[in-house]
């Protein structure tokens, strides 16, 4: 949240590029409850803004998430997890 890196902290997804995530679930973990909308959002943030798809989320370093992108990660999950997926 503050911008800064987490050096040694465990993840299981991350944007690497305006083109490229990495998400790794757990064996048998149904999508929904991984971090691939999330990182599809950072994504979309990055193309929007050509430079960074705000690393920091609601931090005051980069801009572009807002709540409504949390919302949104979190609408789309429940949809997902409810179909199954």
């Amino acid at each position: 949240m503050s911008g800064s890196p987490v050096y040694g902290a465990s993840f299981s997804g991350t944007t690497l590029t305006p083109t490229l995530i990495w998400v790794k679930p757990k064996y048998g973990m149904p999508i929904c409850e991984t971090s691939l909308v999330h990182e599809l959002v950072h994504v979309a943030i990055w193309n929007e803004k050509g430079t960074d798809g705000d690393p920091d989320h609601l931090g005051r370093k980069f801009s572009g998430w807002s709540i409504d992108h949390s919302a949104l990660v979190q609408k789309v999950n429940d949809q997902l997890c409810s179909l199954g997926i």
